[in-house]
């Protein structure tokens, strides 16, 4: 698994994070291990204190219920294509808005906006190909409407890598609890700001999973299983960042998948907004053609 930097072009945020992965005929595995258990899937209506064999004041118990509670493992892996825009406001001015598009069996990627310098950014490529932090991905990039080459192609297409980890990343984080080398702690109740206390999970990463020092703290809804905010700790910060609600649940596509689409940070000033999320079985005939 690739690590890389995950940017935030408006500079307000910079991620660093394992890559999201996606397999041939279904997504990254929804299995794996961590520190509170091994972290079990659930599908929807899944009995999770028996699918995860322990009591439900573990990590396992409550990823098993956040998964449930997106439409279970089934609908994430039958989940084929996605689609959704990256919105980002501040001060109630949008400061940046990324169109993404990805076939997550194939690894066909498309990434596409209009930078502050006004030259459109494209670049189709191959998610699946990207071995190192060094070496591009397989692909093809687009400024203002001409197609780069050489040293210029291989730096657009590891910016475009870089930004489809971090945006996907804000939209599918409950997802990808069960990948290889992501530790799980249950760490009791949290009271946040709104003055209710959420059950609350800690994720840290093996070493190569982006940066290992990187962490995060899950709140998840007691009623629903959903993540209900987050917080996190990059490396090098000493403090955790501010609360980030997530908010606006609903189902994409025929197999139900559930996201939230909506990021507010504690305070106010700061939104992420996903639009146009599209979540399907199949992927329309245009969706990864080249500019003519």
């Amino acid at each position: 698994m690739s690590s890389v930097a995950r940017g935030l072009t408006t500079g307000a945020l910079v991620l660093l994070i394992a890559a999201c992965g996606g397999g041939s005929g279904g997504g990254g595995s929804a299995g794996g291990s961590g520190s509170g258990g091994a972290a079990t899937a659930g599908s929807a209506g899944t009995d999770c204190s028996k699918a995860a064999g322990t009591p439900a004041d573990s990590a396992s118990y409550f990823a098993c219920r956040l998964m449930s509670a997106e439409g279970g493992q089934a609908a994430w892996k039958r989940t084929r294509y996605l689609a959704f825009d990256w919105i980002v406001e501040r001060g109630g001015d949008t400061v940046a808005d990324r169109a993404h598009r990805w076939d997550r069996w194939s690894g066909r990627y498309r990434l596409s906006f209009t930078p502050q310098d006004g030259q459109p950014f494209l670049a189709l490529f191959d998610f699946q190909s990207m071995r190192s932090d060094t070496t591009p991905p397989e692909g093809d990039a687009w400024v203002g409407g001409r197609k780069l080459e050489g040293a210029a192609r291989d730096s657009a297409l590891r910016r475009a890598y870089a930004i489809a980890i971090n945006d996907s990343y804000w939209l599918l984080m409950p997802l990808k609890w069960g990948d290889p080398g992501v530790h799980l702690a249950y760490e009791g109740r949290t009271l946040l700001p709104d003055s209710a206390a959420y059950p609350t999970v800690h994720l840290t990463f093996e070493s190569g999973l982006g940066v290992t020092n990187d962490q995060y703290w899950a709140f998840l809804d007691p009623d629903s299983g959903r993540m209900a905010a987050w917080r996190y700790r990059l490396q090098g910060q000493e403090e955790k960042g501010p609360v980030i609600w997530w908010t606006d649940w609903r189902a994409f596509g025929p197999q139900g998948l559930e996201l939230a689409t909506d990021r507010r940070f504690e305070g106010g000033g700061m939104r992420i907004l996903f639009g146009g999320v599209v979540a399907d079985t199949a992927v329309p005939d245009t969706a990864f053609a080249a500019p003519e």
